[in-house]
């Protein structure tokens, strides 16, 4: 039910017309309502009966049928519950109108999340006024119980039950929730013997089979439930979900040979399991028999011509799972070029393409997200491939796509959870890892996300808690142990860090994250010697690892020693000269050590290579900026803004860019405010906008940003200098000299040196 309200709110009487023929019109209508009813033509019978209770809008009958009509039509059963609803009101004795209404509301309770409370007291209220009028009615006593079960009185909940059932014996729905209570009272023997004699009486309800068999498996009397399988496939010989139940116990109890002889009996009747061979080969998938899936799969495309795409689409799948991209791709590029509408074959091949050629990806991804807009999947996909092209925020709006399409929908909040940690954005990686949780609370990466990202704001403690139930539960689950010992490094217990980093590293392993943990412990000490001889130390041991030098270079730049990080990027590119990754990387290192030219090609060499990537045009137009080719840098900031408009830092330079140039002040005062509003703590962006309002005439606000700024930051030339600039535009050149002068004691680079002399000289 959509919305219990409605059902008080429309009022279905509005409609109805009345005339001196109205008698005659009803009873045509009821009777051909009828008619249509008993020929199962639900949908004709409702329109007649509509027809008939406009014709009378007193007529009870009408609308009882009306409502039963509904109810078997299941479109919209807030229809139905009106409708019986006004039955009850004309009928005040049409108890079979108001069972079923209660019914509704049972329903409705049990199926929304939020439990209407407006549900529970209808259903309540419908039961009383049974009871009322017949204290051993059926229905009233089955209806009290199932609310009794709802509130845990399970007691109250089991007599309600016993003496409903005694009234009207083993009635299918009402035995599998006595069963259910009776075991939920610890009263196995009864629940036991209750769901024995409602399979002797009905063999073909399956749900009493699995109910008991729970109760079984739970008593740990593995025997009695095979044999109750058994008996369910024997009772229902053309369920093959029965055989499949059967093989599921028989692999659990680690019997193989009665496991594959009850799919065996799917494979040799075809003519009962049309599909039998895709059903056996998804269950040999299930449980990691890959091989045999495969087997059954192969033979089911020899066997069954008809059925040919769905084996290959089965088989396709599980050479993925089996590591087989290029057997996989193959038969998904088959696949798609006999059915080139086939959008899950299609959907797959661009995930495989992802690995090899992520502009042909990406093509697809997008041809796919225009064919279906609403399909979160494919916007899921849509973002991974983005990512991989390293556009980071066109990934980020298309997870958020996915995520807008389907709430539901946990991976690409998992991926935003992801991006956000390496981005340091670690409220953002809280507030994803709590909607995963919000959904799946046992996540564990959730869980690991919602511990680092504490960990990243300094809610140590909570953080801890988070973790330590975390590793309780998993154990093995070494990227939570990882992010412990993180957290010991951020609360600064490096000998307690230390311990665990050495324990998860693997020498050899693809994975180093321990080994720079151990690195981290020394920088985190000032040991930085230490921590190189670490590095250096392993890459001798294992000269061909690509992790640990890149480490070893990463670890180089930080600390300073541009000469040892530029020999460690250049020996990664003679190994991989394609990747745009380790150009910009040096082209970093290049730009820190003075090589402003070395860094200029370094980053051109890797927009070359990736196109797309924004912040590989964000750092040349920094490092051309720096070597005085503003016209050059602004071009590359605009580039970087039309793929990512909220970019700060773009947004910040190119405004202290244009603010020089009186046709262009106006857009830079804009580009400012706007980078302050999307960073408002950054210092830098401050004084940016400060700056822009002295050019623009307006020394009186940028002398309070500039106030503001100088006494946070007392040790910043650039900022004393602006200020020194403020106070002379106002005409206070003894303020601004002594400004100035704090300035140059403040080391200022050569650039800003020349330009605090400069200004000095013109005060005298």
């Amino acid at each position: 039910m959509k919305s219990l309200p409605l059902l008080i709110a429309v009022s279905l009487l509005a409609s109805a017309g009345c005339g001196l023929r109205r008698d005659v019109h009803r009873t045509r209508y009821l009777d051909e309502g009828k008619q249509h009813f008993e020929r199962r033509s639900y949908r004709e019978a409702a329109i007649a009966f509509r027809k008939a209770l406009r014709n009378d809008n007193n007529c009870g009958e009408c609308a009882y049928r009306l409502g039963l009509a509904e109810l078997e039509l299941k479109e919209n059963l807030d229809r139905a519950a009106l409708a019986l609803r006004v039955a009850i009101q004309l009928q005040p004795d049409n108890d079979d109108a108001k069972v079923k209404l209660a019914d509704l509301y049972l329903a409705a309770y049990l199926q929304d999340p939020d439990k209407p409370k407006l549900a529970y007291e209808e259903t309540n209220r419908l039961a009383g006024l049974l009871l009322k009028k017949n204290p051993n009615s059926y229905d009233g006593l089955r209806l009290l119980a199932y609310l009794a079960l709802i509130d845990d009185r399970v007691k109250e909940a089991v007599e309600l039950f016993r003496k409903a059932n005694s009234i009207r014996p083993l009635q299918t729905d009402l035995v599998l929730a006595f069963v259910q209570a009776l075991a939920r009272d610890n009263q196995l023997a009864e629940a036991e013997r209750l769901a024995l004699d409602l399979i002797q009486r009905e063999k073909s309800f399956a749900p009493i089979y699995d109910v008991l068999y729970h109760q079984y498996v739970s008593s740990k009397r593995l025997a009695d439930a095979e044999n109750l399988l058994k008996l369910k496939a024997t009772n229902k010989p053309r369920d093959m979900g029965a055989l499949l139940q059967l093989a599921g116990h028989y692999f659990r109890t680690q019997k193989p040979a009665e496991m594959n002889a009850a799919l065996q009996r799917i494979i040799e009747n075809p003519g009962a399991f049309p599909n039998g061979r895709l059903a056996v080969g998804d269950f040999y998938r299930s449980i990691g028999y890959l091989d045999d899936a495969l087997a059954h799969l192969q033979a089911g495309v020899q066997a069954d011509a008809k059925l040919k795409d769905e084996y290959q689409k089965r088989i396709a799948a599980i050479l993925l799972l089996q590591g087989k991209k290029e057997e996989a791709a193959k038969l998904y590029d088959s696949l798609v070029k006999d059915q080139p509408g086939d959008k899950a074959s299609r959907t797959a091949r661009a995930a495989l393409l992802l690995e090899k050629d992520i502009d042909a990806a990406l093509r697809e991804f997008r041809a796919l997200v225009d064919e279906l807009p609403n399909n979160a999947l494919l916007r899921y996909g849509l973002g991974r491939a983005y990512l991989a092209k390293g556009n980071v925020e066109a990934a980020r709006a298309s997870f958020r796509e996915a995520i807008r399409r389907r709430r539901d929908y946990l991976a690409p909040r998992v991926a935003l959870a992801e991006i956000a940690l390496e981005n340091g954005l670690y409220r953002e990686a809280v507030q994803y890892a709590d909607e995963i949780l919000s959904y799946q609370p046992s996540h564990p990466e959730g869980r690991l996300f919602r511990g680092a990202g504490l960990t990243g704001v300094g809610q140590y403690l909570e953080a801890r808690r988070e973790l330590n139930n975390l590793v309780k539960e998993f154990p093995k689950f070494s990227d939570a142990h990882l992010q412990l010992a993180l957290l010991d490094l951020a609360e600064k217990k490096y000998r307690e860090a230390e311990v665990v980093f050495r324990k998860l590293y693997q020498p050899g392993s693809s994975d180093i994250r321990p080994l720079n943990g151990q690195v981290e412990v020394l920088l985190a000490q000032k040991k930085v010697d230490q921590a190189i001889q670490l590095l250096s130390g392993e890459l001798r041991r294992f000269p061909n690892s690509m992790p640990i030098r890149l480490s070893l270079g990463r670890t180089a730049f930080r600390t300073g020693n541009y000469p040892l990080a530029i020999e460690q990027y250049r020996q990664l590119l003679a190994i991989n000269a394609q990747a745009s990754t380790l150009h910009a990387q040096l082209g970093e290192v290049q730009y820190r050590s003075g090589d402003f030219g070395g860094a200029i090609a370094s980053f051109q060499r890797a927009k070359e290579l990736a196109p797309q990537r924004q912040e590989i045009t964000l750092f040349l137009a920094v490092a051309l900026e720096g070597v005085g080719r503003k016209a050059e840098a602004i071009a590359h900031y605009r580039r970087t803004l039309e793929a990512a408009p909220g970019n700060a830092i773009a947004l910040n330079n190119l405004a202290y860019l244009l603010c020089d140039n009186p046709a262009t002040v106006e857009e830079a005062f804009k580009l400012a405010r706007r980078a302050l509003e999307v960073a408002p703590q950054q210092p830098n962006f401050a004084d940016t906008l400060a700056w822009i309002y002295l050019k623009r005439n307006m020394p009186d606000p940028a002398l309070q940003m500039l106030t503001s700024l100088v006494r946070k930051y007392p040790d910043s030339a650039p900022f004393r200098y602006h200020l020194g600039a403020v106070f002379l535009q106002k005409g206070d050149k003894a303020r601004a000299k002594t400004e100035l002068q704090a300035a140059l004691g403040k080391k200022p680079t050569k650039e800003y040196e020349d330009r605090i002399r400069e200004l000095m000289a013109r005060i005298g």
